[in-house]
């Protein structure tokens, strides 16, 4: 713990050279993990550990919210130089055995959900299997385990699904995947495997305390959803099509840029549920007066 304090105090340097240097260290991040794996029981050594990995991910890009729309350049060299150190196999085996041994412990949760959020804004890099689980493990089981008023932690966690599903969809293939590198739609399983559709939701859940986070909810749901037919059935029979309903009808009529942001990614994810039978006879099920088709229309 003493030793992970002291890397920490040396990443405060104000010497930019060195801080670049020192996120980019492949040694570095190895020493890191070597550290967690050796001390998968204490919390202090994880929470340390985790949360300097959380700081040193700073390296890899942006913090903004990307929605399916956005325009973002997820082949940067700098940002995928710091993404294969930040995250490789070993690294996301770290987190995914820190947050589950560790479930009452905040400050993990929060740091890896942190950390996966910084890493997941520049993830063009090839995505094998077992990183794939071992982060849709953590991502669940952190956003199940941070309370629901943690609604930063909470964002964090939405951003990772939407941001990765988003890079996916350019950079990785839609079928022919191996353990080395998955496809598109496996990559989608073993996220709704893992709990995600539940966490997300959990995530939504009111009293909204945050736009943002509720933008990125929607817009991970609608990622997941599109051209994923069983994923969609699931999502609309907990009831996502009444949720993205009221979302838009909360934020109707609200002037600010980021109530519109809310509400278009809302309108987003209906749009995605109703282009279904099971989809519409749930748009259907409303009041004729409501008028919410026409929002989506």
């Amino acid at each position: 713990a003493y030793a992970l304090r002291a890397l920490f105090l040396m990443h405060t340097s104000n010497d930019d050279a060195f801080l670049s240097k020192f996120r980019k260290d492949t040694s570095t991040v190895d020493v890191i993990v070597h550290a967690l794996n050796l001390h998968v029981s204490s919390p202090s050594v994880q929470e340390r550990g985790i949360d300097l990995l959380w700081q040193m991910s700073m390296e890899c890009g942006s913090h903004e919210n990307l929605t399916p729309n956005a325009d973002n350049d997820s082949s940067n060299d700098n940002n995928d130089s710091a993404s294969l150190v930040m995250m490789s196999n070993d690294v996301a085996a770290a987190i995914s055995t820190a947050v589950s041994k560790h479930k009452s412990n905040r400050m993990i949760q929060q740091a890896a959900l942190g950390l996966m959020c910084n890493v997941s804004s520049t993830i063009s890099l090839p995505v094998t299997r077992p990183m794939t689980e071992n982060l849709a493990k953590s991502i669940a089981t952190a956003m199940t385990h941070c309370p629901v008023t943690c609604t930063a932690s909470q964002g964090h966690g939405c951003r990772v699904v939407a941001n990765t599903l988003r890079c996916a969809s350019i950079n990785l293939p839609s079928d022919g995947g191996s353990d080395n590198c998955i496809t598109v739609n496996e990559l989608k399983a073993i996220f709704a495997g893992c709990g995600i559709i539940d966490a997300l939701l959990r995530a939504m859940a009111k009293p909204w305390l945050d736009n943002t986070l509720l933008g990125n909810a929607c817009d991970a749901l609608t990622a997941l959803c599109t051209d994923a037919p069983q994923l969609k059935a699931k999502l609309i029979e907990a009831g996502g099509v009444a949720i993205a309903a009221d979302i838009i009808r909360a934020y109707d009529g609200f002037p600010a840029d980021q109530a519109k942001i809310v509400r278009d990614s809302a309108s987003r994810t209906l749009v995605t549920l109703s282009n279904c039978p099971e989809g519409m006879a749930a748009l259907d099920s409303f009041d004729p007066q409501d008028q919410i088709s026409s929002t989506i229309l």
